[in-house]
């Protein structure tokens, strides 16, 4: 696996979003942690445990066919 960073500018006029969490389904709880423990382990996500400026809320969609589930951000709810 390739560790790089990117960089990211942020427009300094825009001011920081944060979305309250969305609610996942009972039923897809342990397929939710599972993929995120993946992606973890891939190093795609990290862990944070500390309050940050820019907060999406997280979706999990099941995938059709398949006990996967597709963890994605709904960026819709920082566009004020």
């Amino acid at each position: 696996m390739f560790r790089t960073t990117i960089p990211i500018e942020l427009n300094p006029d825009v001011l920081p979003v944060v979305s309250p969490p969305r609610q996942i389904p009972y039923g897809l709880e342990g397929r939710v942690k599972a993929a995120l423990d993946e992606m973890c382990d891939q190093r795609v996500i990290v862990p944070v445990d500390h309050p940050t400026d820019w907060v999406n809320a997280m979706v999990a969609v099941e995938k059709k066919n398949t006990d996967n589930v597709h963890i994605c951000i709904d960026r819709s709810t920082s566009v004020k």
